[in-house]
């Protein structure tokens, strides 16, 4: 304990502002903490008395790394963001894929439920239309030095022509995936379609009931178990590239026309021997000073031309396009705002009759867009999902730069001020919002307008995402 409480005296005598556990498991109004410490209700546990809060300017010692969400020193290292082990879902709280997906379908799409534990895929392709549905992670996960594994209870009988998948998949066409069917089991590495490593296996119900995907050193490992304890491995890989930030998705499919039904179900999705929640937003930060874009990013767009480039020190969106477009940045993974925030700047005036701002999305709800358009700082936030359920708000831009969103509990907080030397000030709030858990961060200029369709480039510069 003494050891501990000098790291924390010197950081305070090095102007550092850090507060440090102490060596209590848990603390509560029955088990108070030792003389000098205090117990920090958001953890239940102890924290040195004098200590103020860390941040990204004031780290914590050796040993311990700043938890963004609580301003607090924990011990050991933080885990990265996206990590896999942000996908664990028992299936047992009635909500589809939540909050780690969402699900998406062709053909007749009532057919995807929790139920008992599990995620359940009904087929019935009697009708003439193929049943194909699944969900998808929607935001990436990082699988390096990570493995992310589930249960198939039941997949496709032998009397159905179909198929059951668990995949991890890129955006450039690259899947890695465990594919279950009438002719067996299909372990491999494909992009565009065509299979780059792959192995069949005759498909035991009981042996391969467990599929894992396994990342260490550079290796990519294909497993199957009989109960989730003891893995054989049936085909290794060097590890593609964008393991690191491929989308998880289970799948279902059944040809159209057959006289048989059935379904595929699944339990038991996890990675990792403990679960870990999403980075708070503030983790994200970016000067766009670099030659290229940071890898945290992906360029996302809809119809037309879109181009980003990095100068001077700022990012800078130009779309050209006709009435509606989105072009912008988006991050490959998700992040919270509870207790956090994401802010920006603006460089240089609006562009015309178009949004430039920062977009906060999740599939379940709530989403958050905040930004500049024209004179004028706009506001959207949905509620949920449902468009008709959402908060609106427009003022004046008057001398405002920077933006900046935060929550804390159900409110959510925008702020802004003119230059990084200002205090910030709020703008305005809305209550009533569940947690942003996972929402992905965006950069973006959108047009809208079917009445006047224009062609022309717009553009905008964008700087500073969550410094000062």
């Amino acid at each position: 304990m003494a050891a501990i409480a000098r790291a924390a005296i010197t950081l305070l005598l090095l102007g550092g502002a850090c507060r440090v556990p102490a060596p209590v498991d848990h603390c509560d109004e029955q088990a108070p903490c030792p003389e000098g410490y205090l117990c920090l209700p958001e953890g239940g546990y102890c924290v040195v008395a004098e200590a103020v809060t860390c941040d990204r300017a004031h780290p914590c010692p050796d040993g311990f790394h700043c938890d963004l969400a609580q301003h607090v020193c924990a011990q050991g290292t933080a885990p990265p963001c996206g990590t896999a082990r942000v996908f664990q879902d028992p299936f047992d709280d009635g909500r589809v894929c939540y909050p780690w997906g969402s699900t998406w379908a062709a053909g007749n799409v009532d057919g995807i439920h929790e139920v008992n534990g599990e995620l359940v895929f009904t087929l019935d392709p009697g009708q003439s239309q193929v049943r194909d549905f699944g969900c998808s992670s929607y935001r990436g996960a990082d699988l390096r030095g990570e493995a992310l594994a589930v249960e198939l209870v039941q997949g496709i009988a032998e009397t159905m022509q179909g198929q059951a998948t668990f995949a991890l998949v890129g955006d450039e066409g690259e899947e890695v995936r465990f594919t279950q069917s009438d002719a067996g089991l299909e372990l491999a590495y494909s992009l565009n379609s065509d299979d780059v490593y792959r192995n069949e296996l005759d498909f035991d119900p009981v042996e391969h009931r467990w599929l894992r995907l396994r990342e260490t050193e550079g290796q990519l490992f294909f497993e199957t178990s009989a109960a989730g304890e003891r893995w054989e491995s049936h085909l290794q890989i060097v590890t593609p590239g964008f393991v690191s930030r491929g989308r998880l998705e289970l799948r279902a499919w059944a040809s159209s026309g057959q006289t048989v039904s059935g379904e595929v179900r699944f339990a038991d999705l996890g990675a990792g021997p403990e679960p870990v929640t999403w980075c708070p937003a503030a983790i994200l930060q970016d000067a766009f000073e670099a030659a290229a874009l940071s890898e945290v990013w992906r360029v996302s767009s809809t119809q037309g031309s879109c181009s980003h480039r990095l100068s001077n020190g700022a990012l800078q969106l130009e779309a050209t396009s006709g009435a509606f477009f989105a072009c912008g940045i988006e991050s490959w993974h998700g992040y919270r705002l509870d207790a956090s925030g994401v802010w920006f700047e603006l460089i240089g005036p609006a562009p015309a009759g178009a949004f430039v701002g920062l977009a906060l999305e999740q599939p379940h709800g709530p989403s958050i867009y905040y930004g500049f358009a024209e004179d004028q700082i706009e506001i959207w936030a949905a509620y949920t999902p449902a468009a008709d359920n959402t908060f609106q708000h427009v003022e004046a831009i008057a001398d405002s730069r920077w933006l900046r969103v935060s929550q804390q509990g159900e409110t959510i907080r925008f702020e802004r001020r003119a230059s990084a030397d200002q205090e910030w000030t709020r703008l305005v709030s809305a209550s009533g919002f569940a947690l942003i858990e996972a929402a992905q961060i965006g950069l973006l200029i959108e047009r809208a307008d079917t009445t006047s369709p224009t062609t022309g480039a717009i553009a905008a510069r964008l700087d500073n995402v969550n410094l000062p």
